[in-house]
């Protein structure tokens, strides 16, 4: 529980009631990452549905679940450098370029 908690101060999941379910909710509009949560889970929703449907096999469920988001076709993810590795290439560019100004 503390786990699903945590979830709904970090990426704004909330508990409601759909069709008699207790279910939980992602609300996209708290913040940036509960908009890409929500994007990942409408994703997981998909392959866990062709799995369902038997269009995939389990090997290839876990496959994908194992790879996320490597395995992801539907949207592109990109690593992203650190800030102190930015921060310092942006300090050796810069003293580059004072250089060539002198």
């Amino acid at each position: 529980m503390h786990t699903l908690f945590t979830l709904e101060d970090r990426y704004g999941f909330y508990v409601d009631e759909f069709d008699g379910d207790v279910c939980l909710r992602v609300n996209l509009r708290d913040s940036q990452q509960a908009a890409e949560l929500h994007w990942m889970l409408y994703e997981w929703q998909a392959v866990a549905n062709a799995l369902r449907k038997g269009e995939i096999t389990r090997e290839a469920y876990d496959q994908w679940r194992y790879n996320f988001p490597d395995g992801d076709t539907a949207r592109r993810w990109v690593k992203v450098p650190s800030q102190r590795l930015m921060d310092d290439l942006v300090a050796g560019l810069q003293e580059h370029a004072d250089d060539d100004h002198e």
